[in-house]
């Protein structure tokens, strides 16, 4: 017999509550292993008093020879084999019975004897012989089902006591059943206690500071609504005094017909993350706060230094004279600037955004006012200018800033002998401006970052002078505060183009100049 069968001794206990008919199941040596309730009643004893006997004291001790021989035939054949057994009943009568045995596997030792009411024949032995080999895989296939269930409870058991996060598993009441280890861990112990302990158990909603109750519990939720609770924050006391922070969830468990017959928790400690976080946003707010306070005071005295240069070139001085001059009005210039993106940097990050005021402008026209500046700056770099008029909506003053900024940048990183282009664009509701530069690409390792704080491209020293690494992200701020969006492609073979998407109608307030009048 294979590990995994079942002992036929076993399987004739199950088949006999089938059958109504009288059965005995012999050992090859003549002892009774088991008897159905029909036989039991023929001969008018119990199992106890059967099992465990020779077969020889329920029959006439005359035919005993005879029984031992009919005994030996049946145990030599898979076939029935048909006999007649002179029995001995309780009450002391003899009752002779036909009767039929064959050995029930080649494999073991045991005699099936069937007393049928019936004349028996072949045939009807035979099915005996079917519901025994059916009931056989049918009970084998039953156990190792249940054994591998059994492994794969143990698997499962073994993983969640491994998971770094706590889990709990409750039945339909509400009760633990069981909490890995990191409940123990997280909780600096795992007591398993009902609904009506949940109030040991100290925790209060993260956003409102309300303690829990017991309905307020995801479990308590998931078993009687149904309801499924998924990363909610919360803060707990621990059982040894400590304060953290936790991510709750939880799910009903339901069987095969959907009824809920449990709930599963989950607990994740994130409190090293939540301190990490308000220390990011603390030093944040800070860098912010600084930014925007020496961003305001530095503009004052700025404008008086600007002031004062641009008085003193209406004068004639000497050439020398004028030149430091014109040194200070440039630097002064340059810082101005720096402070404007300090500026914007912190209404940006600020989350208020940038302020923009809308009113009818031509798109191309902005551009050429932006290559006009610039050429005067960069006199022998060259810039073309192409495309629609491009009528439409926007805060000339930003969009100038915009454009500027990106033409600058195409000159830093852009071949110096090749011209930068600048291409307005109709395409139905939506206004594009393109400026392309050819030259080496963007990094791939950049490009997913460019438009974020402190992000440049590769640094010359003359371009580590002139960048923050602020001028990206303002760009985009700019643009999303006129509802578009920036866009950017850069490869070997067809250089950098920054693409513009603005909505032909700013969703900002619109301010009309009088006497103002777009007209294409």
């Amino acid at each position: 017999m294979s590990a995994d069968a079942v002992p036929l001794p076993e399987l004739f206990t199950h088949l006999s509550r089938l059958l109504r008919e009288p059965l005995l199941l012999v050992s090859v040596e003549g002892t009774l292993l088991g008897s159905s309730a029909s036989a039991r009643t023929l001969l008018g004893r119990d199992e106890a008093a059967l099992h465990g006997q020779p077969l020889g004291t329920l029959t006439e001790a005359s035919s005993q020879e005879a029984v031992a021989g009919f005994l030996r035939r049946c145990a030599r054949s898979l076939e029935p084999l048909p006999g007649t057994l002179t029995l001995r009943l309780a009450s002391g009568e003899l009752a002779r019975r036909g009767c039929q045995g064959a050995r029930l596997s080649p494999t073991e030792p045991y005699v099936l004897l069937r007393f049928p009411e019936e004349p028996s024949h072949k045939l009807a032995f035979g099915l005996l012989n079917q519901k025994v080999e059916e009931l056989t895989r049918e009970v084998t296939r039953r156990r190792q089902t249940e054994e591998r269930l059994a492994q794969g409870e143990l698997l499962l058991r073994t993983i969640i006591d491994t998971l770094p996060v706590g889990v709990w598993i409750l039945d339909g009441e509400g009760n633990p059943v069981s909490g890995n280890a990191a409940c123990r861990r997280i909780w600096g112990e795992a007591r398993l206690v009902g609904p009506g302990r949940y109030q040991e158990y100290e925790a209060w909603f993260a956003d409102t500071g309300q303690r829990l109750g017991v309905e307020d519990w995801g479990v308590s939720r998931a078993l009687k609504q149904g309801e499924m609770t998924l990363s909610k924050l919360l803060r707990i006391r621990t059982f040894d005094g400590q304060d953290k922070i936790i991510l709750y969830s939880s799910v009903p468990l339901r069987n095969a017909e959907g009824h809920i017959i449990g709930a599963i928790a989950v607990n994740e400690d994130v409190t090293g993350w939540k301190q990490a976080e308000e220390e990011l946003r603390r030093a944040m707010e800070l860098q912010e706060q600084l930014i925007g306070i020496v961003g305001h005071d530095v503009r004052s005295p700025l404008s008086v230094v600007l002031m004062s240069a641009q008085q003193l070139q209406q004068f004639e001085l000497e050439a020398r004279t004028r030149k430091a001059v014109d040194r200070i009005d440039r630097a002064g210039r340059r810082i101005e600037q720096v402070v404007r993106l300090l500026l914007d940097f912190t209404r940006a990050r600020g989350g208020k955004g940038i302020p923009v005021h809308a009113r009818p402008l031509s798109l191309r026209e902005l551009c050429a006012r932006v290559v006009d500046e610039l050429k005067a700056a960069h006199p022998h770099r060259l810039v073309e200018l192409h495309g629609s008029p491009a009528w439409g909506e926007g805060d000339p003053d930003r969009l100038f800033q915009v454009l500027a900024n990106l033409v600058e940048n195409a000159f830093k990183y852009g071949t110096p002998d090749r011209p930068v282009t600048l291409t307005t664009r109709e395409v139905d509701d939506e206004l594009r401006v393109e400026v392309h530069n050819e030259g080496p690409p963007i990094s791939e390792a950049l490009l997913p970052r460019l438009f974020e704080p402190f992000s440049r491209g590769a640094q010359t020293d003359e371009t580590v002078k002139l960048s923050l690494g602020l001028g990206l992200y303002i760009v985009r701020e700019i643009v999303r505060a006129h509802g578009g969006m920036v866009e950017v492609e850069s490869t070997h073979e067809t250089g950098t183009t920054f693409t513009l998407r603005l909505p032909r109608r700013c969703a900002s307030p619109l301010e009309v100049p009088s006497g103002l009048v777009a007209s294409g």
